[in-house]
């Protein structure tokens, strides 16, 4: 009798988390266009734009635009490069000027943690994008409470200055006053906007890591509070996250290749998403910390965390100059002409960016667009502007199922 050899169960192990990031964005919006005699008044047409521009691709202009920070502006502006992408392109495409180094941030609590702040402006608006990388062997558990940390207590400071430490909240506020030194003066009609999160683990390590047979609970709640960033996140019995499931999957493996078809699902993955909020956990491109040189970075999931973080403040920055256009007209009052004009380029982007067609493609983009309430806005100005707009789901009716018999 052949003797039967049992397998063992597979023994759930808590990983450990050895390198995440985190961005914070937010979009504020104009009540009207950037002030044309600002440093960056030539947003204030679209001619004055083109100029510009132009002026930049023969090195005739200081100005600067984030096309080589990632992949998404190439699938964006379906380009190699800048050089490839015409005046009027960056235009139709509202391709916003950036401001690296906005604010020289430390965390003297936890010096693992490395910050970089930008600024982004369009024609009707401002945005910053906080960006931190976490670099320390911690337990699933702990990332969860250094979230929580890093939204909402004094732990940051600018260096010379330790003693006035900062929260969040109140960092993202000077940001945003050093940036529109550039474009306007504030107006308290202007519109601060709500703060948009994306979380990306990068890289992991299970060897000697603990078992534990909780680690589905554990993850599940880990993911939701780095989406609600609460400091009782373990006690939380409400889910408020969903998993995105088909194209984000898709993404993963292919780096959002704008081929339709050209993709693999890879098991596993998922991108956690709230309203306000993203969290990317792609285990297949993580790169174990044991076996990690110093000189070696992961690009993959850090250009996936990079991507999605521009995908998401672009929206917001399109999204703002929309409100703002539907609002107007919703009041009765005039749009100047600049602004029409730029109405219609942020129409055609966020409608291309939601059906994923001939820009960008994630899911993502669709979710955050539904999500946001962005939809009825965006469907009543295209049919303004004469433009095809975005079908709503309607719900498909089941049919009873109809038997076919075969006579016997």
């Amino acid at each position: 009798m052949e003797k039967v050899i049992l397998k063992p169960e597979p023994v759930l192990v808590t990983p450990e988390i050895s390198e995440f990031r985190l961005s914070f964005i937010r979009v504020d919006s104009f009540s009207r266009l950037i002030d044309p005699a600002a440093p960056l008044g030539f947003l204030s047409t679209p001619e004055l734009f083109a100029a510009k521009y132009l002026s930049y691709l023969k090195g005739e202009a200081e100005v600067k635009f984030p096309f080589s920070a990632d992949h998404f502006w190439q699938r964006y502006l379906g380009a190699i490069n800048l050089r490839q992408v015409s005046p009027r392109s960056a235009v139709s495409h509202l391709l916003p000027p950036v401001e690296s180094g906005l604010l020289k941030l430390i965390l003297p609590a936890l010096p693992e943690v490395k910050t970089w702040v930008n600024g982004y402006s369009w024609p009707h608006g401002s945005g910053v994008v906080l960006s931190l990388r976490v670099g320390k062997q911690m337990k699933l558990e702990e990332v969860g409470d250094l979230g929580a940390l890093l939204r909402h207590a004094r732990l940051f400071a600018i260096p010379g200055n330790l003693k006035q430490l900062k929260n969040l909240d109140e960092v993202m506020d000077s940001a945003m006053a050093v940036l529109n030194r550039n474009t306007r003066k504030v107006d308290p009609a202007d519109v601060q906007g709500k703060l948009f999160s994306v979380v990306t683990f990068i890289a992991r390590r299970t060897e000697g890591c603990v078992a534990n047979d909780n680690l589905d609970s554990l993850f599940s709640k880990v993911m939701n509070s780095l989406l609600t960033f609460k400091y009782d996140w373990q006690e939380e019995t409400v889910n408020p996250s969903e998993i995105i499931l088909g194209n984000i999957q898709e993404e993963a493996r292919e780096l959002d290749s704008t081929t339709p078809g050209a993709r693999g699902v890879v098991p596993g993955h998922a991108i956690f998403h709230a309203k306000r909020g993203r969290v990317v956990w792609f285990p297949e491109n993580f790169i174990d910390s044991v076996v990690l040189k110093k000189s070696e970075i992961n690009h993959r999931n850090g250009c996936y965390h990079n991507n999605l973080t521009s995908l998401s403040m672009q929206i917001e920055g399109l999204g703002a100059l929309v409100e703002t256009i539907f609002r107007k007209l919703k009041q009765g009052r005039l749009v100047s002409s600049s602004m029409d004009a730029y109405g219609t380029y942020a129409v055609m982007n966020l409608v291309n960016l939601y059906k994923g067609e001939g820009t960008y493609r994630s899911t993502s983009a669709k979710e955050q667009m539904t999500a946001n309430n962005m939809l009825p806005t965006l469907n009543s100005l295209c049919e303004g502007y004469g433009l095809a707009g975005i079908e709503p789901q309607k719900q498909v009716k089941k049919e009873p199922e109809t038997k076919q018999y075969i006579d016997s």
